[in-house]
């Protein structure tokens, strides 16, 4: 199961490092257009959100969006020791500092200038993956937090994934997390 989960993995990798960075801009920018447009959002008064790297859809204008409409945002601080992750309020970037987490320079948020939020205060989580399944499976980047974390997350937890990545089927373990809902340029699924 690990070796075909990692084949996945750089194959979903290699095929978003075709999109040029203007293809990146506009898928992005389709993605935010479907999902503020669901009522997920606007039901939503805090979202729990990672802050995009690399080939990730950017998430930094979904951020916009939500501080210009006057919901909360929560991003993740990794704890490589125990594993775990714990979500903070940001209001500005200037709470967030470059952290490397693993193989990855990941943004998070300054503890000290943050304040942490329970799992229960988070209406809707967008979770990050590279390849998700029609019924909600995800591949994640292969350090289990994201499903540690949202085993025991209540709410609503979405996912934001161009066509490409979605597959009928995807390698998964028994800890292995689902997302309830999936955004793609060309809508939402589940």
């Amino acid at each position: 199961m690990k070796k075909e989960k990692e084949v996945l993995r750089q194959q979903v990798r290699e095929s978003l490092k075709q999109f040029d960075q203007i293809e990146r801009q506009q898928v992005s920018h389709l993605l935010h257009q479907q999902l503020i447009q669901s009522s997920i959002w606007k039901e939503a008064q805090v979202i729990g959100t990672y802050l995009s790297f690399s080939t990730e859809w950017d998430t930094r204008e979904l951020i916009a969006q939500a501080w210009k409409e006057g919901k909360k945002i929560a991003i993740p601080k990794v704890n490589p020791k125990q594993k775990t992750m714990t979500f903070h309020l940001i209001d500005s970037y200037q709470q967030v500092e470059k952290n490397k987490v693993g193989s990855f320079y990941l943004e998070e948020p300054i503890v000290e200038k943050t304040f942490e939020l329970s799992s229960m205060e988070i209406d809707v989580m967008i979770v990050p993956g590279l390849a998700f399944s029609y019924n909600g499976d995800r591949l994640g980047y292969g350090g289990g937090y994201y499903d540690r974390y949202i085993a025991y997350f209540s709410n609503q937890t979405i996912a934001l994934t161009h066509s490409t990545q979605l597959f009928s089927n995807i390698p998964t373990d028994h800890f292995d997390q689902v997302v309830q809902h999936i955004v793609t340029e060309k809508g939402i699924l589940l």
